[in-house]
């Protein structure tokens, strides 16, 4: 049953399709309500990035333009921190409390690498 091509989609949970991995079905924690919230956020932030290309077609002054660029990345940012929480609160808590919790911790260890900057 547990395939590196199997699919799992658990629709009662809000969960969406992920493949599994060798040892654990890897689901997305994102609760529906926070998710919206999250799409929400990120269709603002696309915004900006229009607006930032706007501003460079139309030859704004710099700083105007990197005074936007830090305004998408601090959303970028919040939108990550947030989709980091529910991660913790719910994959991470989940697969330590049913399984050997050391291969999401690895992960966990990698993903905040690559988070923090």
């Amino acid at each position: 049953m547990h395939t590196d091509t199997a699919w799992h989609q658990d629709t009662t949970a809000g969960h969406y399709p992920q493949k599994y991995s060798s040892k654990t079905v890897k689901q997305n924690s994102l609760e529906k309500e926070k998710k919206k919230e999250l799409m929400v956020k990120l269709k603002r932030i696309e915004g900006q990035i229009k607006g930032i290309r706007k501003m460079m077609r139309n030859d704004k002054y710099c700083v105007e333009i990197l005074t936007q660029i830090n305004a998408a990345r601090g959303g970028l940012k919040q939108v990550g921190i947030n989709i980091l929480d529910q991660h913790i609160h719910g994959c991470v808590k989940r697969t330590v409390k049913e399984e050997n919790g050391e291969e999401i911790i690895n992960e966990l260890i990698d993903v905040l690498g690559k988070f923090t900057d």
